[in-house]
């Protein structure tokens, strides 16, 4: 076969059976095996795959990854939420969306932090790929559904001093302004160096950090 039928052949392969070809390959296939699955003589499917596949270094990748737009950000930490729980957390807040001076009398109190991190674009954190899916923490909070919160003796108690018990879906998102707040400032209080040497020294940079908080996060 000439050199022009055989680019002739090359250029009329869609992107779609590129894609299947290079895909085969990946999964170990042979050039004779894809080119019968996708009707492909083996010299088009060796001429695609030198040139769709290449190896190249971690570092290759990363650089790539920076020119194409995404930075490198923590991931976020979230629960494996099942359709019910998705459910039970929009009926909560649908019963609540009207509360004005109802919040006013909620305590809420405190959660965990983890840093890994994953690329993404600009108001991409929410994705599920963006999310490390945890069950578990080194701090859990008080007044969740931890079973130590929700024992009758606990709960009799609550009922003796005249405090309603707000019910919280499984797997709800933390709403605690303090708690939010907090953690706002333990962000921007990593970022002072260097690390205090005394006590002092560490309430100035708690201070330091909780006034570098703009008012509009407050």
């Amino acid at each position: 076969m000439s050199r022009r039928k055989q680019r002739s052949g090359f250029d009329q392969v869609s992107e779609f059976d590129r894609a299947r070809i290079v895909a085969y390959r990946h999964c170990g296939l042979s050039f004779s095996e894809i080119g019968s699955r996708v009707g492909r003589n083996q010299t088009n499917v060796i001429r695609i795959c030198d040139r769709w596949i290449q190896e190249v270094s971690a570092r290759t990748i990363r650089r790539r990854l920076q020119q194409s737009g995404p930075s490198i950000r923590r991931q976020l930490l979230g629960l494996p939420l099942t359709q019910n729980h998705r459910r039970l957390r929009r009926q909560w807040c649908d019963e609540r969306m009207m509360w004005e001076v109802k919040w006013k009398e909620v305590v809420c109190l405190q959660h965990h932090d983890g840093r890994i991190r994953v690329w993404r674009h600009r108001r991409e954190r929410m994705l599920n790929s963006c999310v490390m899916h945890r069950h578990t923490g080194p701090a859990p909070g008080i007044m969740d559904n931890a079973r130590p919160h929700v024992t009758r003796i606990i709960r009799r108690s609550f009922v003796n001093l005249q405090i309603e018990w707000l019910p919280w879906p499984t797997h709800s998102p933390d709403v605690s302004p303090t708690e939010n707040m907090w953690y706002i400032v333990a962000q921007r209080f990593t970022q002072i160096t260097p690390p205090a040497a005394t006590p002092d020294q560490l309430w100035q940079r708690v201070e330091a950090a909780w006034s570098a908080v703009p008012q509009e996060y407050i």
